[in-house]
């Protein structure tokens, strides 16, 4: 009895020790993923856009930014998010 109460409490520390690790960067799908939902929120309209959502990154940044077809002029939301942190650096939409 005393080994199965063992084996529960740490099976729940186990598991809650792990969903309360955060890594030391930011991944491109934890920044693609933070990028779309912050656009999603500051520009809602987008939510229909039928372009895809692309991440880029440059130095110390990822770039999360809206799309357009070739040969469309316009401007798109982009997300500017800290490589190693995922902290929101800047919101903008380009023109």
């Amino acid at each position: 009895m005393q080994l199965k109460v063992l084996a529960l409490i740490f099976l729940i520390t186990l598991t809650t020790a792990c969903s309360t690790f955060q890594p030391d960067t930011c991944s491109e799908e934890v920044a693609l993923e933070k990028g779309t939902r912050l656009i999603y929120e500051k520009y809602p309209y987008f939510r229909n856009d039928p372009n895809p959502i692309i991440i880029l990154q440059f130095d110390d940044i990822w770039y999360v930014s809206g799309s357009l077809p070739k040969g469309v002029a316009g401007g798109t939301p982009v997300v500017t998010l800290n490589h190693k942190s995922c902290k929101l650096e800047r919101i903008y939409h380009t023109q």
